[in-house]
């Protein structure tokens, strides 16, 4: 399978960039030729990619995206490329429109081109799923929850406690009342802390909570832990659920397990009591879930469903281009502007740091 996956940027090792990343390496590892292109590059993105032998390409002109079987792109440079029909074009693709925010004009969606050119869109959340339908999108949505990268494929045949023992808690600021709930519960429990989800992946997020009976944290800190099905406590300044279960899960969900969903805050002594007695619910709940809700937050699994969707014709595809080619050439030139615009910029950042 020949697959080309297109952004602004590939350089910084955050946001946008690691979720491209992650996905060319992915597709790598399953066989498939992949060729990135960026309107930027630079390391440490370039070094990795260059060890995983995946070549990085800054000139639009130097392929035709309709020749590759996958076609993925994200921060609209879909408008670079030449899509009119060629001996060398696959007889089907499939096109992927990625929409990884709700706000921005590098997030936004309805064009022209989008729906002409592309068969689905991969959206962060239900949230960005349907902002993107509002702003006149016409493509069916695959929403990949903003799920984790990482090897989760470690056996997960562990034994919890009947109370936990191992904490690791996420942003979980000194002065909480959080916080001060680990500090009442004194010896009871041993506490690992994270400031940043990002701290937590990058000490190996899936070896960490394997190894631990509570996760305490929010967003994507919660992904993590569903994903190796560790009990999960929910709560902040202003408020949470507490133990995610049964009657608190789609609430959550639905606000991005921020803990907006309810408004209900504890003192620290009423949280240091939740955590002990509500345990035995939270840990039921995440061992009894259902394979394909825990799937939805491993990011592998997500790519592994992309890779499986069905492509469409590419002829009939360039049939729906041709009728729109007013509209998708004053698009190109927004895209060309996006592009020198972003390169202008990232040059005098360099000259100004030499």
């Amino acid at each position: 399978m020949r697959i080309l996956l297109g952004t602004n940027q590939l350089q910084k090792d955050a946001g946008a960039e690691v979720l491209l990343a992650e996905f060319a390496l992915h597709c790598r590892k399953a066989g498939a030729d992949v060729v990135i292109y960026a309107n930027w590059d630079g390391f440490p993105m370039t070094g990795k990619m260059q060890k995983a032998r995946i070549p990085i390409v800054t000139e639009p002109g130097a392929f035709r995206p309709l020749d590759f079987d996958l076609v993925y792109f994200q921060h609209h440079v879909a408008g670079l490329f030449d899509y009119t029909p060629h001996p060398e074009n696959a007889e089907r693709s499939l096109v992927v429109f990625a929409k990884l925010a709700s706000e921005g004009f590098m997030e936004s969606s309805g064009w022209e081109l989008e729906n002409a050119l592309g068969d689905l869109i991969f959206a962060r959340s239900p949230e960005t799923a349907a902002v993107a339908a509002a702003q006149g999108s016409t493509l069916p949505m695959h929403m990949f929850y903003n799920a984790v990268a990482g090897n989760f494929d470690e056996p997960r045949s562990r034994a919890l406690p009947s109370s936990p023992r191992r904490v690791i808690a996420v942003a979980c600021h000194p002065e909480s009342d959080v916080n001060k709930a680990l500090q009442l519960l004194g010896d009871q429990v041993q506490v690992q802390h994270f400031a940043r989800t990002s701290d937590l992946a990058k000490a190996g997020a899936a070896a960490q909570l394997l190894n631990a009976d509570l996760v305490i944290g929010l967003g994507q800190t919660v992904h993590y832990a569903l994903a190796t099905r560790t009990p999960i406590y929910v709560h902040n300044q202003y408020g949470g659920p507490g133990y995610l279960n049964d009657e608190n899960f789609e609430a959550a969900e639905k606000v991005s397990f921020s803990g907006r969903c309810t408004s209900q805050i504890r003192s620290a002594q009423a949280i240091a009591a939740d955590l002990m007695i509500g345990y035995e619910q939270g840990r039921r709940f995440v061992t009894s879930l259902p394979s394909d809700i825990v799937d939805r937050y491993i990011l592998a699994r997500q790519f592994d469903r992309l890779l499986r969707a069905p492509r469409t014709s590419n002829a009939e595809r360039q049939e729906r281009l041709a009728g729109t080619q007013g509209a998708i050439s004053r698009e190109r030139n927004l895209a060309e502007y996006v592009r020198s615009t972003h390169r202008k910029i990232q040059m005098l950042t360099r000259m100004t740091k030499a």
